[in-house]
Formats: structure tokens, C-alpha cells, sequence
């Protein structure tokens, strides 16, 4: 049996491939060029590059029909594809294995048996979002791929290609990626005015001692509390570094200089190899670095590109519940170190900035974050009802990208639960209906509104329970706690 042919009751990621066509515009031979990056390794070169024509071959005959959203899914009988370009000229091709049941064959025409592969396993939303959060990660990182190549040449762009992508691969998880996750949506905390007064106060403390600090961004539960970024896609791929994607760590990483011919670029070395685990004996409080907490002595700035610029971020957090993202310019760094007047002989200015920074966290936050304990107990009512009542929701705002969600973590215990909120989804974006309700076999039912900008779902399992009845009770729940949604 072919090595794509044996069985697999998962979706699993088949290819990954990053080319640029303008790398090879009207050489045929030289076609191979264009392609950046290609997974697995083991794929000869000239497969990839065949479909990689395809795809173009795709995208230029759909733009015909669609001249502003050429092909961007590619279904075969065993694989399906997500094509997107990233950035001028700079594609990304993702492929994925369909699920592969022996056991379950179809007849063709011809009278032949063939074995079934079912399409549905991972929607199609969850595979764009690979190739977004990718992107993401890449930018934070390296800026983009036409930055890296101005400033590194054709060799500097494939290297950082083939560092980055390649581990990234080997923490792509399909099965886990929730409907959350894909609507790239933002947890936002519901607290009280009291709680965000706090916030702000602090906000204002913090700025004036230490007045180089840029877009602070505080969480708490891992929801967004305060950010200072003017729109949320700028917030997501902070958001993402403090939280991280898929369960990685993104702090681990050691970074390291380049010598590249402009002698600038940095980059980012081991950024998805296997990182160590919070071990006990190290605090609960303190800057992240490597996957920990560590003292100032030992955090290192993460240099970053955010909002098309490089910055210096940190990262500190406080208990298991509060984490505050700031940012600096080098500019600014590199100023205050030629200015530097307290700072203990043979002590670096980053290092004596984040002892400082520590002292003032360490004194300000403990009531700070007392008020937001009280008031996090006060606000799970939702929690409470859906507990009580085996109901779960997602919420969206498609505005301000604001997302909420009781779901379970993805497993294959809760991967029906997660199939029927991606299938609503799916129906409610393809259709002009507003309202949804479905049933399953095992006797859960869902439920869609959708209203503006504003979509919510709800899951219940109720056993023995008739439309009227579940609808009565599932519109209880909407009503008294997503009424804007549903009115």
C-alpha cells in the first residue's frame, strides 16, 4: 500500500510549500527557483514545483471569473488544498490528507470499489487559519518575506524560510484548531467599571514612571483587559506571543544576530524546538523568558517587528492570572544607555530597566489584581448557567473582533461538539439565513443567530427534548445573556 494510502481516521498535513513566481518570472528550467520552502523535505523538488504551476494555473483561471478573490480552496479525491498570498508576489500552499477509511469503499462507473475519503474532517476555515497564524508568527519575527530578502539576499530569506516553517510544521495541530480559534477572534474580559478604573490608574503609573513604554497590553485569564494598540489587528499577534499558538511557547526562543550585508537583521534561532516545562521551584511571579519565569537579571528583550516597526518586548507576569505585554524602541534603549546614570557598574541598561520595572510591579499590582479577582467571581454567571445546564456557546463580533466561547478544549472526546459549531458556521456564511437550529444523532442540538456583524452559537445536549422545547430553552439563555444578538 502507497504511503498515502494508509488508513488514518484524522486529517493530517499532507505538504506545505512557500514560493514566489516572480523568484523565477520566464525560465521554465529554472522553475524550482521560486519555491522558498517545501514540507516534507523528502518530496522531490520537481513534484512540488508541478504543483505549484497547478495552483498558479488555478489562480489565474478563476481570476477570469473572480478578478478580486481568485481560487483559494483546491479539493481532489485525497487531498484538499488552501492557497493564499500572503504578501506581493509570496504565496503559501497547504495540503492536507483527507481521511482515509478502508473500511468504507465507494463504486465508481466503472464498477470499481475505491475507498471512501471523507472532506469534512477539518473545515475549511481551520486551514486558512494555519496559514494566517503562520504569517502572523513569521512577521513578528522577520517582518516579511520581501524585507528579509531586500535586506539578506535570495540565501537570507530561504534560510530564515527553512529555520522557521520547519518547526513550525511539527506543532501544526488540525484536530485542535476550535471555531474560536479560526475566526481569529479575541477574548475580551467583562469587568466592571471599578475594575477598569483600576486598570487605567495603574495604566497612568506606569506610564509615567517609565515613559519609554509603548502599546501595554494586560491580561488576565488570558482575556484582553487593556490594550494600547489602535486596532485589534494590530493587538492579535501580541496577543498570540503572550498566549501562544497551539500550546508552543513562544519565550523560549534564543535569539541571535545575523550578519547579513546590512549588518541589522535578527533573527530568531529554535523558535518550535522542544521547550522545558515550568518546573516547580521557579516563580509565579516574574518576566517571561524561555517558557518561564525568571528574574530581571535573566529576561532578555524579544526583538520584534509589530505595526511595521522593530521593537524590544517584554513580557511580566504576575500569579497564574495577570500578564502585562510593553514594548520599546531601540531608539530609545540605545539612548538611555549612552545617558545612563544609576546603573550599577558593569550592569546593562535592560537589565537595570527590568529590575526596576520589577520593583514597581511587585508593589502596585497585588491590589490591582485583588479587584480583578473579585470582580472575574462576579462575572461568571454564564459560566454557571452552562454548567448547570450542559449548554456551551461561541460568541463573535466580527467588528472588533471580539470573541467568547465556553466550548471545551478540542479533543477527540469534544471533536463531534466542535464539527456540528463548525457545520453551523459553515451553513450560515454560505446561505442568507439568520437563524439556524440542527439536531445530531447522539441528541444534541445547535443553534445559530446571526445579526449584523454579531454571530452565536449555542450547543445543548438535550436528551428526549422536542424542537419547542429546546428552542424555549436555548432562547432563554440567548436572551438573557446575548439579547443584542437575537433581538
Amino acid at each position: 500500500m502507497p504511503t498515502d494510502e494508509v488508513p488514518s481516521k484524522t486529517s493530517s498535513l499532507h505538504s506545505l510549500i512557500i514560493f514566489s513566481p516572480a523568484l523565477a518570472p520566464n525560465d521554465d528550467e529554472a522553475a524550482h527557483e521560486q519555491i522558498l520552502f517545501r514540507y516534507p523535505k523528502e518530496t522531490p523538488l520537481d513534484e512540488r514545483t508541478r504543483q505549484v504551476g497547478l495552483a498558479m494555473a488555478l489562480v489565474d483561471f478563476t481570476r477570469m471569473f473572480s478578478p478580486e478573490k481568485p481560487c483559494e480552496i483546491i479539493r481532489t479525491r485525497k487531498r484538499r488544498g488552501v492557497l493564499k498570498q500572503v504578501e506581493p508576489t509570496y504565496w503559501m500552499l497547504l495540503w492536507i490528507k483527507k481521511v482515509n477509511l478502508p473500511a468504507r469503499t465507494v463504486v465508481t462507473s466503472e464498477g470499481r470499489k475505491e475507498v471512501e475519503y471523507i472532506d469534512e474532517a477539518v473545515p475549511d476555515i481551520a486551514l486558512q487559519y494555519v496559514i494566517d497564524a503562520a504569517w502572523d508568527w513569521f512577521k513578528l519575527y522577520f517582518r516579511g518575506f520581501a524585507h528579509t530578502l531586500e535586506s539578506g539576499g535570495i540565501s537570507q530569506l530561504r534560510a530564515a524560510c527553512d529555520e522557521f516553517f520547519t518547526g513550525f510544521t511539527r506543532r501544526i495541530n488540525l484536530p485542535s484548531i476550535s471555531l474560536a480559534d479560526a475566526l481569529h477572534g479575541l477574548p475580551f474580559a467583562a469587568l466592571p467599571k471599578p475594575a477598569y478604573h483600576a486598570i487605567i490608574s495603574f495604566l497612568h503609573t506606569l506610564q509615567s514612571e517609565f515613559p519609554m513604554l509603548r502599546h501595554s497590553t494586560f491580561l488576565y485569564h488570558s482575556q484582553v483587559v487593556w490594550s494600547g494598540f489602535n486596532t485589534c489587528a494590530d493587538l492579535r499577534p501580541i496577543y498570540r506571543y503572550m498566549t501562544d499558538w497551539n500550546g508552543t511557547p513562544p519565550h523560549h526562543a534564543s535569539y541571535q544576530s545575523v550578519n547579513d550585508r546590512n549588518g541589522s537583521m535578527r533573527h530568531i534561532s529554535r523558535l518550535f524546538g522542544s521547550h522545558s516545562r515550568q518546573r516547580p521551584h521557579l516563580p509565579r511571579t516574574g518576566f517571561l523568558s524561555e517558557g518561564n519565569t525568571c528574574s530581571a537579571s535573566e529576561c532578555r528583550l524579544a526583538p520584534l517587528w509589530v505595526c511595521d516597526q522593530q521593537w524590544h518586548v517584554g513580557v511580566y507576569k504576575y500569579e497564574e492570572t495577570f500578564a502585562i505585554a510593553f514594548l520599546i524602541q531601540p531608539q530609545e534603549l540605545n539612548a538611555g544607555q549612552q545617558t545612563r546614570t544609576s546603573v550599577q557598574s558593569g550592569e546593562s541598561l535592560e537589565c537595570a530597566l527590568l529590575s526596576r520595572m520589577d520593583a514597581f510591579f511587585k508593589y502596585h499590582l497585588p491590589p490591582v489584581v485583588g479587584l480583578l479577582n473579585t470582580a472575574w467571581e462576579d462575572a461568571q454567571r454564564v459560566g454557571e448557567f452552562t454548567s448547570r445546564t450542559s449548554m456551551h456557546y461561541v460568541y463573535h463580533n466580527h467588528t472588533n473582533m471580539a470573541v467568547k466561547t465556553s466550548l471545551p478544549g478540542k479533543s477527540k472526546s469534544t471533536a463531534a461538539c466542535h464539527g456540528g459549531v463548525h457545520q453551523l458556521h459553515n451553513d450560515l456564511c454560505s446561505t442568507a439565513a439568520t437563524e439556524l437550529c440542527m439536531r445530531t444523532d447522539d441528541e444534541t442540538w445547535y443553534v445559530a443567530w446571526k445579526k449584523g456583524d454579531r454571530e452565536l452559537y449555542v450547543q445543548w445536549r438535550g436528551e428526549d427534548s422536542g424542537l419547542v422545547a429546546v428552542d424555549d430553552e436555548i432562547a432563554k439563555f440567548a436572551v438573557t445573556h446575548f439579547g443584542d444578538v437575537i433581538e
